[in-house]
């Protein structure tokens, strides 16, 4: 069989498998263009980063904020090719295709030499903002692209733009205005382990709800990343450049709920993996990859979630996907306590001063960095979880208590100044003791605490013996996901 009878074979393969007059269409469009038979795959694997002007992709060779260079990085890390190609001729073999936020919608000439290229058994990595935000046209979910992914590996991607509370008009203009936090579903997959293990969160910048297809004919899909916290506006006006409309949830046209903005899914037929981000902030280097001044990773979840995901798209075994970088304090706030630095001491609390070992303090340890304190406080018997914990800081060591913090239930109430309320950044769990982080701007290092049994339980509260000095350790704080129904 020759090279034209093979692409006319391919060709009528696909408009029978496919069965749409759109997808027919895209088959008949990209026939004209010559299909370069696919070779045996060397050792090194190749990633496709498209650069096209047409659709103004994210390119892998552009450094500044717009770009993905720090991302392409990562697969040349994990031992890949990394080559670009544009949309505007047949594409190069590859192991894997990515696509960035693309600005503008593909034609269907693009879409057709794209999905070729997935066909010949390259998996698929697209990110896909939503329209309206910066003057982004974003992928319509009746175009072929979403239709062929919907179809093909089960990511059905939909209309609108995530607003969380508190977004008004101007803020949704920019995407530097109008970050969401996204969470990791509990045991999704091992590309999100880390994230679950630590709650860490993965940040957006003005992302669009998709729906991962379970159970497909051909396909499987399961989400990655969700909120709860936001509703998925479907009023394009609210972009509008004169006189916006301000967001407004209308429960008859716009989805609530759990949304999801991150999904993979793997095809049976092909045996090939695809990904869909919906948010292309996620992977730019002035975003989802953007440093501090010394080099760290600002959002460190993107990075952890990225790095994992590029894994994944590669084949490789889950022993094998990027770990957590160095310089961060991976402590989980479980009131358990084994994970703790071994530098930092012990301050015994001598005697036995409540009546009953739940209530009686046996032991507190503490340290803080430069955004937070850490503290556990052991009991000599497993603590009661309806007690109450009263701290007095002294946030500017005069030696005198300025700020009070008060922990019951699972709520931290603050007293400084003009600052009363909830402490809705720290985190606090009770298991075999008292675990607690604190925002480091609302209290300072040095405390005293004591221990209260709810009502019912005789006796007075057991408080430390001495102030308590918080050791500096410099391991710099995780994004923690915000506490929102599972």
């Amino acid at each position: 069989m020759g090279l034209h009878d093979a692409v006319s074979f391919g060709i009528i393969r696909m408009m029978k498998i496919l069965r749409s007059p759109i997808l027919i269409l895209i088959a008949a469009l990209a026939s004209f263009s010559p299909l370069v038979a696919r070779v045996s795959l060397a050792q090194q694997p190749v990633v496709l980063f498209i650069d096209d002007p047409t659709a103004q992709t994210a390119a892998a060779s552009n450094q500044a904020d717009d770009g993905v260079s720090r991302f392409a990085a990562v697969f040349t890390d994990l031992g890949a090719e990394v080559i670009s190609a544009p949309l505007s001729a047949p594409l190069p073999d590859a192991d894997l295709i990515v696509l960035v936020r693309p600005r503008r919608a593909l034609s269907l000439e693009a879409a057709a030499r794209l999905w070729l290229a997935v066909e010949r058994g390259a998996h698929l990595l697209v990110a896909l903002d939503p329209a309206g935000q910066s003057g982004i046209a974003g992928e319509p979910t009746d175009h072929a692209l979403a239709t062929l992914l919907s179809r093909d590996y089960g990511l059905m991607l939909l209309d609108g733009f995530l607003i969380a509370p508190g977004m008004n008009a101007s803020r949704i203009q920019q995407a530097s205005t109008s970050a969401l936090a996204a969470m990791p579903l509990p045991d999704a997959h091992p590309i999100t382990a880390p994230l679950r293990e630590y709650d860490i969160t993965v940040t957006t910048w003005g992302a669009r709800p998709a729906l991962p297809d379970a159970l497909g004919i051909d396909s499987a899909a399961i989400p990655l990343l969700f909120t709860e916290s936001a509703y998925a506006e479907t009023a394009r006006n609210i972009f509008r450049e004169n006189d916006p409309d301000p967001p407004e949830l209308n429960l008859d046209q716009d989805r609530v709920g759990r949304l999801f903005v991150a999904a993979i899914g793997e095809n049976a037929r092909r045996g090939r993996r695809a990904a869909i981000l919906t948010d292309g902030e996620m992977l730019l280097n002035g975003f989802g990859f953007a440093h501090d001044s010394a080099g760290f990773p600002i959002q460190i979840g993107n990075v952890v979630f990225a790095s994992r995901l590029a894994a994944w798209l590669l084949d490789l075994p889950s022993d094998a996907y990027p770990g957590l970088p160095d310089g961060y304090a991976y402590l989980r706030i479980d009131g358990e306590g084994s994970d703790w630095y071994a530098e930092v001491p012990i301050i015994r609390d001598r005697g036995a001063d409540f009546p009953n070992a739940r209530y009686n303090i046996r032991a507190i340890s503490a340290f803080h960095n430069t955004q937070s304190i850490y503290i556990l406080i052991e009991t000599v018997a497993r603590p009661d979880p309806a007690s109450t914990l009263i701290f007095q800081f002294d946030s500017n060591s005069d030696g005198a208590a300025d700020a009070f913090v008060t922990v019951s239930g699972e709520r931290v109430f603050l007293q400084s100044g003009s600052n009363v309320g909830v402490l809705a950044d720290a985190r606090y769990a009770v298991d075999l003791a008292f675990e607690l982080r604190l925002p480091l701007s609302f209290v300072g290092t040095t405390f005293a605490v004591c221990l209260s049994a709810p009502q019912g339980v005789s006796g007075e509260p057991d408080c430390s013996d001495e102030p308590i000095r918080a050791v500096s350790i410099a391991q710099r704080d995780l994004p923690t996901a915000p506490r929102l129904s599972q």
